[in-house]
C-alpha cells in the first residue's frame, strides 16, 4: 500500500514544478480597444422615435454592412444601421497572427418596431504588418432571448499597418 501511495505521489510530482503559462486568448487589452454605441442599441429601450423598415431618420446614413479605416497604427470599425427595437450590443475584439476579429453581440427580447443605431469600435496600438480584418455578429434570439448558434459573417477586408 505504501508502495503504491509512493508511486501516485511520485508520478504526481513533475505537474507541480511544470511550467505553467497562461494560455493567451488573443483578446486585446482594454487600453488598446474602445467601443461606442449610439442610439437605440444603447439603452435597448423603445425610442421616441420609430423608423419604418428601410428608411433612414434624418440626417442618418445606413451603413448596414459597416468599414474598417486605418488610421497610423490604429483601425477603426463603423457601422449605422437599422434594427429591432429594445435590442442591445456589446463589441470585442481579437488579434492573432494576421488576423483581427470584431465581434458584435446582440441581446434583448426585442419590441416590434424599428430603429437605429450606430456602433464604432477603435484598435489602437497595432503591430506594422498586413491583417485580414473579419467582422462577425452573434448574439441571443430576439424573441426568447436565449441563446441564439450561428454567427454572421458582415465584413472581411484585408488591411496594411504600416510602421
Amino acid at each position: 500500500m505504501k508502495s503504491i501511495c509512493f508511486l501516485l505521489l511520485l508520478a504526481g510530482l513533475p505537474g507541480l514544478f511544470s511550467c505553467r503559462h497562461p494560455k493567451n486568448t488573443g483578446v486585446l487589452s482594454e487600453k488598446n480597444v474602445s467601443w461606442t454605441v449610439k442610439g437605440c442599441a444603447e439603452s435597448g429601450t423603445k425610442p421616441t422615435r420609430i423608423t419604418e423598415p428601410g428608411k433612414a431618420g434624418p440626417g442618418d446614413f445606413m451603413d448596414e454592412w459597416g468599414k474598417i479605416v486605418v488610421a497610423g497604427d490604429s483601425l477603426v470599425y463603423s457601422r449605422t444601421m437599422q434594427h429591432l427595437c429594445c435590442r442591445q450590443v456589446r463589441l470585442s475584439a481579437e488579434r492573432e497572427p494576421g488576423l483581427i476579429t470584431v465581434r458584435e453581440y446582440w441581446y434583448g427580447k426585442a419590441c416590434k418596431c424599428h430603429c437605429n443605431s450606430s456602433l464604432r469600435l477603435v484598435l489602437r496600438q497595432l503591430p506594422a504588418g498586413a491583417y485580414r480584418v473579419l467582422v462577425t455578429a452573434t448574439g441571443t434570439d430576439p424573441v426568447t432571448d436565449k441563446t441564439a448558434y450561428g454567427t454572421d459573417t458582415l465584413l472581411t477586408q484585408e488591411v496594411r499597418i504600416m510602421e
